[in-house]
């Protein structure tokens, strides 16, 4: 079965929250795009925006090609003109929401106002609800995380959404000791997607056995930041093993 998209959302929710940590931007102070059709577009963006400075469906367009290249202030600075145009754009609530959680410390409050924001404008939005949802849980709010999660699931018909919901609650419920809750919340979204074992395992060991971030980087050979190479792959069959275990 082929899920793309349940694949890659997935599996960044089951890292995020096996892991709780955040994805950093790569701004230095010079734009550089990964294609020429990018940069093309960032400027035929920015020329509709001098005669359109007021639009928020333009900011937003541009806010999101900065930050799928992970330019990350810039898209922030796109998302909150925005919303200073349409404090009721939910979109662009969102998206802001997203962007700030990748700064290096993040204001989880602010984050936490847009997405109840976005929720109060868009109370259909499964996403929104999703959102809020993770952000609940990440900041201990295990009630409403869990309120959050079960609206996203009632109101979504998206594969991604809903195996991120389920993953989401099985999540929670182990860390609260619910056993049984959570091998539910597991086997719906298997039911969904099979190949969320697989995910979760393949996260699992990203968390434990974390490689090196830059090539070529002396710090990877166990000098403070990362884990020896033998370490991590040793620990990588440690926790195959455990998972394996936990299934039978």
């Amino acid at each position: 079965m082929s899920l793309r998209s349940a694949d890659t959302v997935a599996l960044m929710v089951v890292a995020a929250l096996l892991s709780g940590c955040h994805d950093s931007s790569r701004e230095n102070g010079t734009l550089i795009f990964s294609s020429a059709q990018a940069e093309r577009r960032v400027a035929e963006l920015n020329g509709e925006i001098e005669s359109q400075p007021d639009d928020p469906n333009l900011h937003v367009e541009l806010g999101k090609l900065f930050l799928s290249e992970e330019y990350t202030d810039a898209a922030i600075r796109e998302f909150e003109q925005a919303l200073s145009s349409e404090p009721q754009h939910a979109q662009a609530c969102l998206l802001l929401a997203l962007a700030l959680q990748k700064q290096p410390r993040p204001n989880m409050t602010r984050v936490t106002e847009l997405l109840l924001r976005a929720v109060q404008i868009a109370p259909q939005n499964a996403q929104a609800h999703l959102n809020l949802a993770q952000v609940c849980d990440k900041r201990g709010q295990s009630e409403r995380a869990v309120d959050e999660f079960q609206k996203a699931i009632a109101l979504s018909n998206d594969q991604a959404i809903l195996v991120s919901a389920h993953l989401g609650l099985m999540a929670l419920y182990q860390r609260q000791g619910e056993g049984a809750r959570a091998d539910e919340e597991y086997e719906a979204a298997c039911r969904i997607y099979p190949g969320v074992k697989d995910m979760i395992v393949q996260a699992e060991i990203n968390r434990s056995t974390p490689p090196p971030q830059y090539p070529g980087d002396p710090r990877n050979d166990g000098q403070g930041l990362h884990p020896r190479l033998e370490t991590r792959m040793k620990r990588a069959k440690e926790v195959i093993s455990e998972m394996d275990g936990d299934q039978q």
